[in-house]
């Protein structure tokens, strides 16, 4: 496969699992104590993808989408430096919320053990961090330079924020239709 098309691959995995992670967030604002089953099911069935997704970009560093194989050995060190300051955490601290996020991903989200010692749903605020850093400090430049008409937008978190608004937007929506169907509530 060819650079463009790998940077491409990456560029769009990002961009999955930031849709994912905006889904999730925005219906547990908007259904944060839900007993409806299947709001309940999108909530959790979109933590588990983002999860899946964001651990194809830093979980494994064998996979082929992982961020190490696209950035030239050399750069690294800036890289990873970059991240922990994107994402507020130092090293031990990114190596403990990495650790969680690949647990969840192989315990629960994309195997099911009987017993996970990983017994916490992960918080996706610094995973969204990373993304954005990723994207925005190294493959929009990247691509750009290839494809100066880009449809991608330069800044993926300030895309997100707009996007974010609207998903919550449709949420509201389509969960008032359903407020009536709440458990114990009188429609």
């Amino acid at each position: 496969m060819a650079r463009e098309q790998i940077v491409e691959r990456h560029i769009q995995l990002c961009w999955g699992f930031a849709r994912t992670a905006l889904v999730k967030r925005v219906m547990h604002e908007v259904l944060p104590q839900t007993r409806i089953d299947f709001w309940r099911i999108i909530q959790g069935g979109t933590l588990d993808l983002a999860v899946i997704e964001w651990c194809k970009l830093f979980g494994n560093r064998d996979e082929d989408t992982h961020w190490s194989r696209l950035i030239p050995e050399a750069g690294h060190d800036k890289f990873r430096t970059g991240l922990r300051a994107a994402v507020g955490m130092n090293e031990a601290e990114w190596d403990t919320y990495w650790q969680s996020m690949v647990d969840y991903r192989n315990e629960v989200a994309a195997h099911h053990d009987l017993d996970p010692g990983n017994a916490h749903y992960p918080s996706l605020d610094a995973a969204l961090e990373a993304v954005y850093h990723y994207h925005n400090s190294y493959l929009f430049s990247e691509w750009a330079v290839v494809n100066p008409q880009t449809r991608y937008p330069a800044d993926m978190r300030e895309f997100a924020n707009g996007y974010q608004e609207e998903l919550r937007r449709a949420a509201e929506v389509a969960t008032d239709a359903t407020r009536s169907l709440e458990p114990g509530r009188a429609g």
